[in-house]
């Protein structure tokens, strides 16, 4: 799956958000339409030596290494699907980041009504909650999520700064291995 930047721009401009549905543990979030690359079955990856616990593996994608950013270990809790059926949302924007998830739903459009964007939502100007929430998808607006679902901007759940070091952190782990 592979969303053009032109039609992410056109649902914003509508009023409307356009989101990922993703699951890992008993969590369930949504990452916006307009930060994902394309989704794939979790790859064999290769050990990363540096970095935080949560991303401590690379994959090869088209010959490029990419980070994998482990979400479960981010948010500190224990995955509920097996490794061989984990999936993986490559992050486009800047360095290209990889987010392992348990599962994954089909993308949704949603109207403007279906959603409060972080301003309206007490206290999300402070913190992490700042940089990382774009929206607060109300209760039974998508498909399958009875709840309230987080629209999180996945680049935050890294460490502030280690975003820009990824591709030097990628280039001399592949030096180290060769």
């Amino acid at each position: 799956m592979s969303v053009p930047p032109e039609d992410a721009k056109a649902v914003g401009l509508r009023g409307g958000l356009s989101v990922l549905p993703v699951g890992v543990g008993s969590m369930e979030m949504a990452f916006p339409l307009d930060c994902v690359a394309t989704t794939l079955p979790m790859p064999e990856s290769q050990p990363l030596p540096a970095g935080p616990s949560y991303l401590r593996e690379t994959i090869d994608f088209r010959g490029q290494p990419i980070c994998v950013l482990d979400l479960a270990a981010r948010l500190g809790m224990d995955h509920a699907a097996a490794l061989v059926d984990r999936k993986l949302v490559l992050i486009s924007g800047g360095a290209t980041l990889a987010v392992e998830v348990d599962r994954i739903r089909d993308p949704e459009e949603l109207s403007d009504c279906a959603f409060l964007l972080r301003e309206a939502v007490g206290g999300a100007e402070h913190g992490m909650l700042r940089e990382a929430l774009r929206a607060i998808v109300r209760p039974g607006q998508v498909a399958g999520c009875a709840t309230s679902l987080p629209v999180i901007d996945p680049r935050a759940l890294l460490a502030r700064g280690l975003l820009r070091r990824l591709p030097a952190i990628l280039r001399s782990a592949a030096s180290a291995g060769a």
